[in-house]
C-alpha cells in the first residue's frame, strides 16, 4: 500500500522534491538496519560474556570446594584419591603398550610371511621390542606389574626366549619409596610411632622387592635385632583397580 502511495505522490511532485524524499527513506532504511544489526550482536556478546563469566564462576567455585575439602582429608583419604588417579594413569599406559605390541605384531606379519626367508629373524626382533615395551611399563607402574613381569620371567617354559631375557631385568627390580612411609604405614596399622616400637629402624631398607621393603631393626623391649618387613603403603588402595586392569589386558590377548 505505502508503495502504490508514494508511486502516487511521486507523480506530483517535482524531481527535486522527490529525490529529497527517496535519500531520507533510503537514509532511514539503512540506519534501521544497522541498529538491527547492531541489537543482534550486542545480544550474541552479551550471551557469550554471560556464559563466560558462568563458567569462570562455576569453576572458580568448584576449584576452591575441592581444595578446601582436600586440605581437611586424613593423609590416607588423600592418598586413596591420589592412587585412584594414577590408577587411570597406570591402565591407560597399560593398554597404550598392548596397542603398540598388537600393531607391532600385525605389521610383521603383513610385511613378512612365513615363507619369507626374514620371518625368524623379523620375528625375534618383534619379540624383543614387545619384551623391552612390557618391562618398561611394568617398571613404570610398579607394584604388581612388576610381579605380573618376574611371574613370566618363571614362564620361560611357554614364552619366546626374547620374552624373558627382555623381562629378565625385573627379578631385582624395586621401586625406592619415601622415608615417611614408613612412620605413616606404622601409625595406620598400629596407632603408634616407630620410636614406640623400636629403638633403632634403619634408615635405609636393607632388601626391597616390588611389594615390601625389609628393614633393620632392633624392639625396644627387649633390644632383639629383628628385620622388619613393610608392605608398601598403597598397596592395598591400588591392588583392585591394577588387578581389574591386568586381566582385562590378559583376556584381550
Amino acid at each position: 500500500m505505502y508503495t502504490n502511495v508514494f508511486r502516487a505522490c511521486s507523480l506530483s511532485l517535482p524531481s527535486s522534491a522527490y529525490r529529497l524524499i527517496t535519500r531520507n527513506l533510503t537514509s532511514n532504511s539503512n540506519t534501521n538496519t544497522v541498529r538491527s544489526i547492531g541489537d543482534r550482536f550486542g545480544v550474541k556478546h552479551r550471551s557469550r560474556r554471560f556464559l563466560r563469566n558462568y563458567l569462570i564462576a562455576n569453576g572458580l567455585i568448584l576449584g576452591g570446594g575441592s581444595l578446601y575439602y582436600y586440605y581437611y582429608l586424613t593423609p590416607k583419604e588423600r592418598r586413596q584419591i591420589r592412587v585412584t588417579f594414577e590408577g587411570f594413569q597406570r591402565g591407560f599406559r597399560s593398554f597404550q603398550i598392548g596397542l603398540l605390541i598388537t600393531i607391532d605384531y600385525k605389521y610383521h606379519f603383513w610385511k613378512f610371511p612365513e615363507t619369507s626367508p626374514e620371518y625368524e629373524t623379523k620375528l625375534k626382533e618383534c619379540h624383543s621390542r614387545a619384551a623391552d615395551r612390557i618391562a618398561q611399563g611394568c617398571i613404570e607402574n610398579g607394584g604388581l606389574y612388576v610381579k605380573m613381569g618376574q611371574g613370566m620371567v618363571s614362564a620361560d617354559h611357554i614364552l619366546p626366549k626374547e620374552y624373558t631375557d627382555g623381562l629378565r631385568c625385573l627379578q631385582d627390580k624395586a621401586l625406592r619409596r619415601q622415608r615417611n612411609e614408613v612412620s605413616q604405614l606404622i601409625d595406620e596399622e598400629f596407632g603408634c610411632q616407630v620410636s614406640d616400637l623400636f629403638s633403632y629402624l634403619s634408615p635405609e631398607p636393607i632388601a626391597a622387592a616390588s611389594l615390601a621393603e625389609v628393614y633393620e631393626g632392633r624392639l625396644k623391649t627387649t633390644n632383639e635385632r629383628v628385620a622388619v618387613k613393610l608392605q608398601y603403603i598403597d598397596l592395598q588402595d591400588r591392588f583392585t583397580g591394577d588387578i581389574l586392569t591386568i586381566r582385562m589386558i590378559l583376556y584381550a590377548l
